[in-house]
Order: structure tokens, then C-alpha cells, then sequence
């Protein structure tokens, strides 16, 4: 089990909401909130130790389109935990995928898009599934930026035990 510090929940955790039009706001809130609080009690019920005194909303409150975060709803202590994952409960690459290539010829390691995709294939029978399914597509790692590589990169570095990741 690791533990991890209110950044790397951050890129754990946050995501963005697209709805698909204007009209259904108040519908596609509702949803995001559903699925949030199903994904944190399937993690919780699952191992996983989420800081009471975190949430998980847009920044602007009540705007579907707004990018989502987590914030503290009280004081958090210095040195506090926010949350542990159990390694399992983490999507992430399998040991056996083959790295992929980028178009600058440089490789890239398509295990997590790979387990991003497969948790969302089957319908949503997770509730990892379920939530990613929902998101805007713009938001995957294989749209980023290089620089945006280089900063989950770096993050991953830090938290991974005995794994390297290289984008190029």
C-alpha cells in the first residue's frame, strides 16, 4: 500500500465533467456527483483511505464544463494523510504490454491508455469504468502535451515502486 501526498492525489483524482449540451447541466451535475461518490466508496470499501476532509468538486461550483478538483473541506495537518491506494486498486499497465510508438519516433508507454480503455470497453462493470466512460476523451494522457508527459512523468517517478516510465 502506498501512500500518497495531496499532489499526487491530485492527479490521481481530478478530472473534468463535459456535458454534452447545455441543457442537461443540472442532469450531467448530478451524474458527475453520483459517479464520484460511487468511485471513492468502491476505493474505500476496497482498501483504499480517502481523507474525510477532502472533496472532490468543480471549481466553479454548479458549471458541468468547469474542470474538477480536490479540495480540503477543513484544515489538513501537516504531514496528514489525504489518502492511500493499494497498489491493485491503481489502473495501470500489466508487466507484459510492448511500449508503442509516437509519431516523433520516440516511444511511449501505451499500458496505461491501454488499461484506461479496457476499463472502460466492457460497458462499466467498475466503477473506475463507469466514471471514465463519462469523461471528455480530451482528457487522456495520449493527448498531452510532451510537457505534460514530463510532469506525470516526474510525479510517477516519485510514487512508483521499482518502475520507470519514458515517454520518448
Amino acid at each position: 500500500m502506498r501512500t500518497f501526498c495531496l499532489p499526487q492525489l491530485l492527479t490521481a483524482l481530478v478530472y473534468y465533467c463535459h456535458a454534452d449540451a447545455p441543457t442537461c447541466k443540472d442532469e450531467c451535475i448530478q451524474q458527475d456527483h453520483a459517479l464520484t461518490s460511487e468511485l471513492i466508496n468502491w476505493l474505500r470499501e476496497n482498501g483504499a483511505y480517502i481523507n474525510e476532509k477532502l472533496q472532490v468538486q468543480h471549481v466553479v461550483e454548479n458549471d458541468p464544463k468547469s474542470p474538477r478538483g480536490v479540495f480540503a473541506t477543513a484544515d489538513l495537518e501537516e504531514g496528514e494523510t489525504v489518502c492511500r491506494i493499494p497498489w491493485h486498486l491503481i489502473l495501470k499497465p500489466t508487466d507484459t504490454e510492448e511500449p508503442c510508438k509516437r509519431s516523433t519516433g520516440g516511444e511511449l508507454d501505451c499500458g496505461t491508455i491501454e488499461a484506461v480503455l479496457a476499463a472502460m470497453k466492457d460497458g462499466g462493470s467498475t466503477p473506475y469504468g463507469r466514471y471514465l466512460f463519462n469523461q471528455s476523451r480530451q482528457y487522456t494522457p495520449a493527448l498531452w502535451s510532451f510537457e505534460a508527459h514530463d510532469l506525470l512523468v516526474e510525479m510517477l517517478e516519485t510514487t512508483r515502486e521499482d518502475h520507470t516510465t519514458e515517454w520518448d
